[in-house]
C-alpha cells in the first residue's frame, strides 16, 4: 500500500509496552491518579459525653459543647489493594479548615446552632485557624494502607477534630472518607461526607 510498512501486531505491542514502561518509571510528586479510588472508610470518634441526636433535616450526631475528643479510629474500612502505591514524595501535608466568621457556611451553622441550642455557641480565634500537619515519607512513597494510617493520625492529633465549630461541639458528623483534594504541591485537604 503506497510503500508504507505497517507495524505487525507483535511489533506494535512491543512499542506500546516500551512506552508504558517509560511512563511507569517517570518520577512525579503527589497522589497517584486513582490510587485511593478503591479505599472507603469512616471515622469512629469517641468523645467524653454521649451525643445529642436531632431528626432530619438537621439529623445526625451533634456533640455537647463541653465534650472532649478521646479517640479517632478507622471504621468500616474497605481497601482493594492495601500495598498499592498511593503517593510519591518525601513529605505530605494534610490541611483542613473550619468555617470562618462571615462566610456563608459559618453563618448557616451559627444560625442553626442558635436555633437548636440557644446560648451555647462560642467561636474563638483558635477555631478560625486552619489545621495542618506534615508527615515524612521515609521510602519516598506511601501505600494506600499507610495513607489511611496517616489520615487517622492527622484526625486524632492535628486539632482538626477536637475544635468546636460544628454546632458548638466536635465534628462527628462528617466522617465518611470521600477523596483527597489537591491544595498545593504535596498538600491535600481530606474530603468527608456524612
Amino acid at each position: 500500500m503506497n510503500g508504507i510498512k505497517w507495524a505487525q501486531p507483535a511489533e506494535a505491542s512491543s512499542l506500546f509496552n516500551a512506552h508504558r514502561h517509560v511512563l511507569q518509571n517517570y518520577k512525579m510528586s503527589g497522589l497517584v491518579h486513582g490510587a485511593m479510588d478503591g479505599v472507603t472508610f469512616s471515622l469512629k470518634i469517641t468523645t467524653t459525653k454521649p451525643p445529642i441526636a436531632f431528626p432530619h433535616p438537621f439529623g445526625g450526631r451533634i456533640e455537647h459543647k463541653d465534650a472532649e475528643l478521646v479517640n479517632v479510629e478507622v471504621d468500616k474500612l474497605i481497601m482493594e489493594a492495601p500495598d498499592k502505591v498511593a503517593y510519591i514524595g518525601n513529605t505530605i501535608e494534610f490541611f483542613m479548615y473550619s468555617p470562618m466568621f462571615g462566610y456563608e457556611s459559618w453563618d448557616l451553622i451559627h444560625f442553626t446552632t442558635n436555633m437548636l441550642l440557644p446560648s451555647t455557641f462560642e467561636y474563638n480565634e483558635a477555631e478560625k485557624m486552619p489545621f495542618k500537619k506534615t508527615f515524612e515519607c521515609p521510602n519516598g512513597r506511601l501505600t494506600c494502607s499507610e495513607m489511611v494510617d496517616l489520615i487517622i493520625d492527622f484526625e486524632g492529633t492535628s486539632g482538626h477534630r477536637a475544635h468546636k465549630s460544628w454546632f458548638g461541639g466536635i465534628d462527628c458528623k462528617w466522617v465518611n472518607f470521600e477523596s483527597m483534594l489537591h491544595v498545593l504541591d504535596g498538600v491535600y485537604c481530606i474530603q468527608y461526607g456524612c
